[in-house]
Parts: structure tokens; C-alpha cells; sequence
């Protein structure tokens, strides 16, 4: 349990930093919570927040496809290390294990250069909605499985 709090600290730590509102809310007032929502948008980066398709602008964002590959490699070190899961991609199937993550995060390194490399928005909004999907599905199994609460 210590563990999967550490990645998910890292993971929170991650998207504080690439300017995402992520913090908790507290007991407040409406209006309370309204202003800090308001102050949490003012830090998100101008071109998402002016944009006219803010979508799209997010689903463009490096920022965004950092953040979802640093959880998919945590949660499928999570799910793995459980022992009650295996690797569902077959092309990673046969090298990745519980304590042993260096292909996933090779392929990983590798999706991030080629995105870095092309500077394409399209290529940039696919791997983001690959990425934010496989850890969107890892959490709903972790979840199932009752590993994660």
C-alpha cells in the first residue's frame, strides 16, 4: 500500500507541475469554491485557456501525454506486481513483468520522441488518447480486482 501511494504522490506531483489545477477541495462555501476554481483556471496555459476549441488544445498538449505516460508505467507496475494481472499488450507481452518495467518504458521514451521529433498536433492527440485510455482501463482493473480502493 505505501508503495502505490509513493506512485500516485508522483504521479500528483507530476501534473502539479505541468500546471493542471490538481489539488483537493476543502470544506468551503460556494462562493469560496467558485473563486478557487476561477484561480486554478487562471494557471492552466493561455493558449488552453483562450483556445477555441479547448479540447483539442488539451489533447495537443506534450504536458498531458507526459502525464499519462508516467501513470500508465504506474499503473501497470501496480497491476503487475499484484501477481494477479500480466501484460495485455502482446508485443510487450513476452518482456514485461512484475519488477521488470524497462520495455514499457523504452516504448514509452520512444512514443515521446517520435512525438517530439514530428511536432504533429494529430500524432500528439492519438498517442494522448492511447496513453490516457490504457490508464483509464488500468485503473478501472486495479479497481475491480480490489487492489486499489
Amino acid at each position: 500500500m505505501r508503495k502505490l501511494v509513493t506512485v500516485f504522490t508522483i504521479i500528483a506531483f507530476l501534473a502539479g507541475c505541468s500546471g493542471l489545477p490538481f489539488a483537493p477541495v476543502q470544506q468551503e462555501s460556494l462562493s469560496q469554491h467558485l473563486d478557487k476554481v476561477k484561480s486554478n483556471l487562471s494557471a492552466l496555459p493561455a493558449d488552453i485557456v483562450h483556445s477555441p476549441n479547448p479540447l483539442w488544445t488539451a489533447l495537443t498538449s506534450t504536458d498531458l501525454l507526459g502525464v499519462c505516460m508516467v501513470a500508465d508505467i504506474a499503473t501497470t507496475a501496480v497491476a503487475l506486481n499484484s501477481g494477479k494481472f500480466v501484460e495485455a499488450n502482446p508485443v510487450l507481452k513476452p518482456f514485461i513483468g512484475p519488477h521488470n518495467f524497462v520495455p514499457l518504458i523504452l516504448v514509452s521514451a520512444l512514443i515521446w520522441y517520435a512525438v517530439w521529433r514530428y511536432n504533429e498536433p494529430k500524432l500528439t492527440a492519438f498517442a494522448n488518447v492511447i496513453k490516457c485510455g490504457v490508464v483509464a482501463h488500468n485503473l478501472f482493473v486495479i479497481h475491480g480486482a480490489g487492489i486499489m480502493h
